[in-house]
């Protein structure tokens, strides 16, 4: 069985940081499946999906920077920042 991912020491799944598709927006280009390197997205047709969240690296924007319709988007980084920040304290080693 493979071993947890954590980021920081705390469990990757309680991180909410990962890719959001405008399906309206995306033309389908598949320019953030070739720029993540991670399996993040899958196609479904011929449309991108987030298929495994969280196997995206914690404040990655690669696939959001090569989308030239920007119809990706992340969670906000100060958002996400105060949940690790709370998550490290449970999580720090004793």
């Amino acid at each position: 069985m493979e071993a947890q991912k954590q980021h920081l020491g705390i469990p990757r799944t309680l991180i909410p940081w990962y890719p959001i598709i405008d399906q309206e927006r995306c033309t389908g280009c598949m320019n953030c499946v070739r720029a993540c390197k991670h399996d993040v997205f899958a196609m479904d047709t011929d449309m991108p999906l987030v298929a495994n969240p969280y196997e995206c690296v914690v404040f990655c924007q690669s696939c959001e920077y090569v989308c030239e319709t920007g119809a990706i988007s992340h969670p906000p980084k100060e958002a996400v920042k105060a949940v690790i920040k709370e998550l490290r304290k449970q999580y720090q080693p004793r």
